[in-house]
């Protein structure tokens, strides 16, 4: 293993090949730079051997912060390495690391260990613990990877996806999508492609084990989506993280003839398909129940008395 004590800091660790230890980097010090590595089968052996005081495995592909409280350092860029087929991907102690831009083993990116469970986001790559900024990572190896504006983990199965601003079809790719879906305003399903992906839309994506979305967004000033909801079921997307009676407000009623009536009745969360947000099944002509906040990368079924056009300007 590589192993940067206390009293180091602007160190670079460049273009080294770790593997089957206990664990592959070992950062204990200031700014340092981890870069073009590839690290993997660590920690797995070995992991009922070493624990934290609290209990927590530590065995990893790096090891960030000072374990026995000598030294907290402050913070650490990793990036551009590929991480796999470790017990941890990333551990931090203490400090703050910045991991964006690295290949965890899967198109997914990290499992998440802070928010798995608590937030239905699902992940099949090396598992990174708190205080780990990892997003964009790659979508494959760094040797031939592509970078991204932003990126998206899909489920093994189904996800749910939407994006909040508009995107580069052209210069977007997801790796893993067996299969895609957009829902179509004459209520039945067709196959769809990157094009497809805007903000006031969501799509199904299916893959086997797991992948990701890598996101190149236009750019330019944010301007307004916006698409013609019919009578009955449509699929949507918010553009935004906002409470989801401020997004809808707009389709709280409709205009029949000279009359007002109530125009959203039902707001669905697909918990099981969504990354970010819980199941819900909303009577939203009670408008006290429209509730929550909306995010803009996951999907959500609205059920319309009669049609309206829905639009949102992304922040």
């Amino acid at each position: 293993s590589i192993h940067i004590d206390v009293g180091s800091s602007d160190c670079l660790i460049d273009s080294n090949t770790v593997s089957d230890g206990i664990n592959g980097i070992q950062l204990w010090s200031d700014d340092c730079t981890v870069t073009n590595n590839t690290i993997y089968d660590m920690g797995k052996t070995y992991a009922d051997t070493k624990t934290t005081d609290d209990g927590t495995y530590y065995n990893s592909a790096i090891l960030y912060g000072d374990i026995y409280n000598v030294n907290t350092p402050t913070s650490a860029t990793i990036s551009y390495n590929n991480i796999y087929d470790n017990y941890w991907g990333l551990f931090v102690y203490n400090g703050t690391v910045t991991a964006e831009n690295n290949w965890w083993g899967n198109a997914s990116g990290p499992a998440d260990a802070a928010s798995y469970g608590t937030s239905g986001y699902e992940a099949y790559g090396d598992a990174v613990s708190t205080y780990v900024d990892y997003e964009p990572w790659l979508l494959k190896g760094w040797e031939t990877a592509t970078t991204y504006d932003k990126t998206l983990a899909l489920k093994g199965g189904w996800t749910l996806v939407s994006t909040d601003n508009r995107i580069t079809a052209g210069d977007s790719e997801w790796v893993g999508k067996t299969l895609a879906y957009t829902y179509t305003v004459s209520g039945s399903f067709a196959t769809a492609t990157l094009t497809d992906l805007r903000p006031v839309d969501a799509l199904y994506v299916k893959t086997v084990g797991g992948g990701g979305v890598g996101i190149t967004y236009s750019g330019g000033v944010p301007v307004a989506s916006s698409k013609d909801l019919e009578a009955g079921w449509n699929l949507i997307s918010s553009a935004t993280a906002t409470a989801a009676d401020t997004v809808l407000s707009p389709l709280r009623y409709v205009q029949v003839g000279e009359e007002q009536g109530v125009g959203l009745a039902t707001l669905v969360s697909q918990g099981n398909y969504n990354q970010f947000t819980g199941a819900w099944y909303v009577d939203a002509t009670i408008w006290e129940n429209v509730s929550g906040t909306m995010s803009p990368f996951d999907g959500y079924w609205v059920y319309m008395n009669a049609a309206k056009s829905f639009g949102v300007i992304p922040n």
